[in-house]
């Protein structure tokens, strides 16, 4: 607890005291603080100043109130929870209570609600400001909230990069597969749950374990990533489902000769609703059937509102995390992973039979031979010694981490490759096909998706609603390509207008 207690100031407030007995604020004029501390915060390069705040220190909250009434951003962080709760009680905390972009939490939720708040493209730069005197009692507590903060936007800025290069991509291929979406089907009794679900990845390792597969299909339900569903057909193994997240075009190679050997066709195609739509094209004409899922795009999320596309977890956009979830959201118990190596393995990064195979063999030549062509795709980055002939790189090792972490979350228990749960699946984490029977209409959804961005831009001072949230992954790649220095709402317009050739 930071606080023993209050004393009045001279214009009547409230001032919280330390429990060395001094005042955190002036015992004079505390709204002084108004433009002490807001002049403390550094600008940027072009003079801006952040659009967020992390604010060690909530005291009365005087120092915050007016930078909180300009719209920033503000997380007013206390060292406990006996410390945060004696702080909005003060009444000049209170009054700030009804702004939504006001946000009193503790320092071990510091993370956590930058992770939900935050958001780059509205808000732009964020930084740390604590407030001086409640620094000087409290020098772990800010060292661990700079730490908490760098944490957080080290994860975001991650996905904000990705979200600058692929949201292009996304927004065309979701509205190109919603055109198309009607409702789901009801898969769920085409999987024996009981079997153990084989989720394959294109790891080279697999090239040894598809044996296990070959001797004893019928232990198994195969639930392949999309990489590795050449390699299973070419072995003459069939799928009960596949698996595709990727929106790039080349992850058709994938589908486009499925009708070839009709006796290895997948069952079921589960797509995230931002793949790449000709891939899912191709698996309907070849007779699969195909499934809509999301990983969290905020487009999907207010499609949802009209139709079930169900939520799937996929990590760091990780396919092969991605089928374990659909394997676990179908009630599967235990998870048997072949080929999920996140390494290089004897000089490989892939198993054999993969669209690599054919696409670096057909562009070899004596000066470029197939080999050089492999290694260019290992050694682009940085490359780490495991032991046993195996390299990783940051990345794979992070995705490796990452499933680990699913499993966890998710109640199964690793052991080498094999993920096992003690008791079923919670029945709200559960699939819901057939059970929601809405119809989804693109053209009503469209509809009301125009009114209600059309009546934002027409506003003054427009809020950040879920419609206008749709945007955000787009406006993230026009801000990585912008060097006007365009304001969000300007770019969201953008957006918008890119949006609509695909809408017709």
């Amino acid at each position: 607890m930071m606080y023993s207690g209050t004393i009045e100031s001279k214009t009547g407030e409230l001032i919280p005291l330390f429990t060395d007995g001094k005042p955190m604020h002036s015992k004079y004029n505390p709204h002084a603080e108004e433009t002490t501390f807001a002049s403390s915060i550094q600008t940027d390069s072009n003079g801006n100043k952040p659009g967020c705040i992390v604010a060690a220190g909530l005291g009365g909250a005087f120092h915050l109130a007016q930078l909180v009434k300009d719209g920033i951003l503000v997380f007013a962080v206390e060292a406990d929870k006996e410390s945060l709760a004696f702080c909005t009680a003060l009444p000049s905390v209170t009054q700030l209570l009804q702004y939504p972009n006001f946000i009193p939490c503790t320092e071990s939720e510091l993370c956590s609600n930058i992770m939900q708040h935050y958001l780059p493209q509205v808000q732009g730069s964020i930084t740390f400001v604590p407030h001086r005197a409640w620094e000087d009692r409290a020098i772990v507590s800010c060292s661990n909230m700079r730490t908490a903060l760098e944490q957080a936007v080290k994860q975001i800025a991650a996905d904000y990069s990705v979200q600058a290069h692929f949201g292009k991509l996304w927004q065309r291929n979701i509205l190109l597969n919603l055109k198309q979406f009607t409702q789901e089907p009801d898969i769920c009794s085409l999987f024996d749950t009981k079997k153990t679900a084989a989720v394959i990845a294109a790891g080279p390792s697999l090239d040894q374990t598809i044996q296990e597969l070959i001797t004893n299909r019928n232990e198994y339900c195969i639930f392949a990533t999309d990489t590795a569903l050449s390699i299973l057909r070419k072995k003459n193994i069939s799928c009960d489902a596949v698996v595709s997240i990727d929106a790039q075009h080349v992850s058709i190679s994938h589908f486009e000769n499925l009708q070839e050997k009709n006796n290895a066709l997948p069952r079921v195609c589960f797509f995230d609703a931002a793949s790449c739509p000709e891939s899912l094209q191709a698996a309907q004409e070849a007779g699969c059937t195909t499934v809509l899922v999301h990983t969290g795009h905020p487009l999907v999320q207010l499609a949802q509102k009209y139709a079930y596309i169900p939520r799937i977890q996929a990590g760091s956009g990780t396919v092969t995390i991605a089928a374990c979830d659909i394997a676990r959201k179908l009630g599967f118990e235990h998870i048997q992973l072949l080929g999920a190596d996140f390494a290089y393995h004897n000089g490989k990064p892939y198993a054999k039979g993969t669209y690599l195979d054919q696409l670096y063999n057909n562009k070899a030549g004596r000066t470029i031979p197939a080999e050089q062509s492999f290694a260019s795709l290992m050694y682009r980055t940085p490359l780490v010694e495991t032991g046993e002939n195996r390299l990783t790189t940051e990345v794979l090792d992070g995705y490796r981490k990452t499933l680990e972490d699913w499993a966890k979350a998710n109640g199964y228990t690793k052991t080498n490759a094999l993920l096992s749960r003690k008791e079923s699946v919670p029945q709200q984490d559960l699939f819901s096909f057939g059970k929601d029977k809405r119809i989804f209409n693109f053209e009503s959804f469209i509809k009301t998706w125009k009114s209600e961005l059309d009546v934002q831009f027409n506003a003054n001072g427009p809020s950040l609603t879920p419609y206008l949230m749709s945007l955000l992954p787009l406006v993230a790649y026009f801000q990585a390509k912008d060097t006007q220095k365009n304001s969000f709402f300007g770019l969201a317009k953008l957006a918008y207008s890119y949006s609509l050739r695909y809408t017709e």
